[in-house]
């Protein structure tokens, strides 16, 4: 059977469940779509396992022990380099010492020159006869070098002195290569050390860094020295202020500076196993303070008289007597005659004369008057200079010098002297 669609626009269909009319065909269509929200930028980090806490301070240990480690090798290879130079310069040093060693005891003028700096020919040609005028029999057996400190071609040798009939000294030597061997030189001031200075009650000492350790005992040298010889000197009130220069080894200046006592090192003269000057270190000390106070005393009387008086009061506070003043005892001795005083006193304290044997003759003048008129009695001798020797003993003793004279020759026939020492 057909089917017959009898539908007119407008009329309603009825529903299939029986509730009424279907209503009109509405035609759907599609709807339109929202616009999409728009999408998160997702960053995906990809994480690393985090270190164990036991593992970080290893790390940070090795960052900064790997520098220090270049830089520790670096030092150690500076360190051994350094430690062959100084090896190798302490072997040469000692080679060139033991050389001018044997040319000093052989005398050879021409390989001593050769081993002195030749840059500063007066210098030179000081330290060569320096050198050459020390007696053979004071000369070490050996010399060892046991240290160096180097400053490019200068260096500054700690020495050691052998000998079979004393102590070893020590000494400290002040060197320079030229042409590749080391030859004695004048100081550098590097290796030196700093200058320094201090004061007491009567002087002022200026002294090297390398000298420091021996200032206090210089001071209480130099003040005991100083209130004796003040005392036999008549010195005026408490006595002048004096400054002291120590000089370093290889450093040289004036024997008598204006105004200041020039004393050399410790380090050049010797210094013993304990580490104390040695006793010809305070005679240079006594014999300049001594000096120094005469000059003060006498200021117009001629320099050798001077320097007699400091040798004089060096002895007598030593309690030594010089080589000289023992040879001129033995010549009296044989039965050679002394000087007349008077001519004795003008030759020294008036017409500066300064032979060896017309000083210790000097010396032991001074000796004889100071028994004879007490501890003050160089003191006045030297307040009458430079008046001749019979107008001083009229003034200030009140005694002739015809009867001076022949006690004079009578003390110097029972005078007893013993050797000198240091």
């Amino acid at each position: 059977m057909g089917v017959e669609l009898n539908w007119h626009e407008g009329e309603h269909i009825p529903s299939h469940d029986g509730r009424g009319d279907t209503p009109a065909v509405v035609w759907e269509t599609e709807p339109t779509p929202l616009p999409a929200a728009p999408r998160e930028a997702v960053t995906i980090a990809r994480s690393r396992p985090a270190a164990p806490r036991w593992l970080r301070p290893r790390l940070v240990a090795l960052l900064v022990g790997v520098p220090l480690a270049v830089v520790a090798l670096a030092a150690g290879v500076l360190y051994w380099r350094a430690h062959q130079g100084e090896q190798a310069a302490r072997q040469d040093i000692e080679a060139t010492l033991q050389t001018l060693l044997d040319a000093r005891r052989d005398g050879d003028q021409g390989l001593l020159t050769k081993l002195l700096d030749p840059s500063d020919p007066v210098w030179q040609e000081q330290q060569r006869e320096a050198l050459l005028a020390a007696p053979a029999d004071g000369l070490p057996d050996q010399v060892r070098v046991t240290s160096v400190a180097l400053r490019g071609d200068y260096a500054l040798a700690e020495v050691v002195e052998v000998r079979a009939d004393g102590p070893p000294l020590r000494k400290r030597v002040p060197l320079y290569r030229v042409e590749n061997v080391w030859r004695l030189a004048p100081g550098d001031p590097a290796l030196l050390g700093p200058e320094g200075v201090q004061q007491s009650t009567h002087f002022t000492v200026y002294y090297r860094q390398v000298d420091e350790p021996f200032v206090p005992d210089l001071i209480n040298a130099a003040e005991g020295a100083y209130v004796t010889l003040c005392s036999e000197l008549r010195c005026r009130g408490s006595g002048p202020q004096l400054s002291v220069r120590l000089m370093p080894p290889g450093v040289d200046g004036p024997t008598f500076e204006a105004g200041v006592l020039v004393v050399p090192s410790p380090w050049q003269l010797g210094v013993d196993p304990a580490g104390r000057p040695t006793p010809a270190f305070y005679h240079q000390l006594t014999r300049q303070i001594g000096w120094r106070l005469a000059q003060i005393k006498a200021p117009e009387a001629a320099p050798a008289l001077w320097s007699a008086v400091g040798d004089w009061a060096a002895a007598e506070l030593a309690n030594i007597a010089l080589p000289d003043d023992i040879a001129f005892v033995k010549h009296i001795r044989d039965g050679r005659q002394p000087l007349p005083l008077d001519a004795l006193w003008r030759s020294v304290a008036i017409d500066n004369d300064a032979r060896p044997l017309i000083a210790a003759q000097f010396r032991l003048m001074l000796t004889f008057m100071q028994e004879s008129y007490g501890p003050d009695a160089v003191g006045r001798l030297l307040e009458g200079a430079p008046r001749h020797l019979h107008q001083i003993l009229r003034r200030r003793f009140g005694a002739d010098v015809q009867s001076l004279e022949a006690a004079w020759r009578q003390w110097l026939k029972g005078a007893t002297i013993q050797d000198a020492t240091g």
